[in-house]
């Protein structure tokens, strides 16, 4: 599962640092589509996930 800005969650829903999923992983209709069925999904969900980990902090 993922949460808005795509980081994946790990089984007490809290945010994996640095772990985003991207397309129909996670999706809550990932069982329906079959890889690359849903392009628009994935553009999107790209997008979002690549903003977020823009905007994470360098580690150092």
């Amino acid at each position: 599962m993922h949460n808005a800005r795509q980081q994946v969650l790990d089984p007490f829903g809290k945010p994996i640092p640095r772990l985003y999923a991207v397309g129909e992983l996670g999706s809550m209709f990932g069982h329906i589509y079959e890889t690359m069925g849903n392009i628009a999904e994935c553009i999107t969900s790209g997008q979002i996930a690549g903003t977020s980990a823009v905007r994470e902090r360098p580690w150092g």
